[in-house]
């Protein structure tokens, strides 16, 4: 199963500044030079503006989405840095600081430290508590991914990419035992039901999760391939046909 990236992230777009002085033909045409993909253009605008303190908050932030939408993540990262060095209690310029990290490997690390600060402002973020257990899980630290997992789950047991996140948790891991099953000699009989019962509890606990994900959302296709690759794997085969059914009839659309 593919690893999860986040791709729940939180865009925060200011765009087009509005103000009535000498600036504003200048917002107007940056903000035209946005709607028609000329974001180069609109770049230059707004660093301008950052370099003049004009709007700086705003400016930093739409300069910010410029970059990322040209592709720069690099410079996007630096001038978040710079932005939030400028203004540390701004709630804009830290979420656009997490966007621009956590589709980073590289800066995975920095990227939780910002989710931790974003959580300690608003407990009740479901995403915050997702893109963090994200980057632990990508990181390969998915025990560490599990308390933020139930702390979102806790605040919404039906959101979609918590439930399918740690559906995937359990299932990989029962996944591996499943190859090491059947690479066991045939002899090792001992060892083969060791490995099956294992699976199949680690099977059982992704169950509700998947369960879950696909009642959240029941277009998306990738809980129930998961959920048919347990019910086959655990011999319940009438769910396996139901849930291949509903499977085919998605893909079918």
């Amino acid at each position: 199963m593919k690893k999860i990236i986040s791709l729940t992230l939180l865009f925060f777009l200011a765009i087009g500044v509005q103000a009535q002085d000498k600036n504003a033909a200048a917002s107007e045409r940056a903000y035209n030079a946005y709607k028609e993909g000329d974001y180069a253009t609109a770049l230059s605008i707004y660093k301008k503006f950052i370099d003049e303190g004009y709007q700086a908050e705003i400016s930093f932030s739409t300069a910010i989405s410029m970059l990322k939408f040209m592709d720069k993540n690099e410079e996007a990262i630096e001038m978040s840095s710079q932005a939030m060095e400028k203004f540390p209690e701004s709630e804009m310029l830290l979420i656009q600081a997490i966007n621009v990290r956590v589709i980073d490997p590289d800066y995975y690390e920095e990227a939780i430290q910002l989710l931790k600060k974003a959580i300690s402002g608003d407990k009740e973020n479901v995403n915050f508590y997702y893109l963090l257990s994200s980057m632990y899980y990508n990181m390969e630290r998915s025990e560490e991914a599990k308390p933020y997992l139930d702390k979102a789950l806790k605040i919404d047991p039906n959101a979609y990419s918590p439930n399918y996140l740690y559906g995937t948790i359990y299932f990989e891991q029962g996944t591996d035992l499943a190859i090491k099953m059947n690479n066991v000699a045939i002899s090792e009989h001992a060892l083969y039901d060791k490995y099956k019962e294992d699976m199949t509890k680690l099977y059982n606990k992704s169950l509700p999760y998947f369960l879950n994900a696909h009642e959240a959302q029941p277009d998306e296709t990738l809980p129930l391939e998961a959920l048919m690759h347990i019910y086959m794997n655990v011999s319940e085969f009438e769910k396996f046909q139901e849930m291949k059914a509903k499977y085919n009839k998605l893909k079918a659309n």
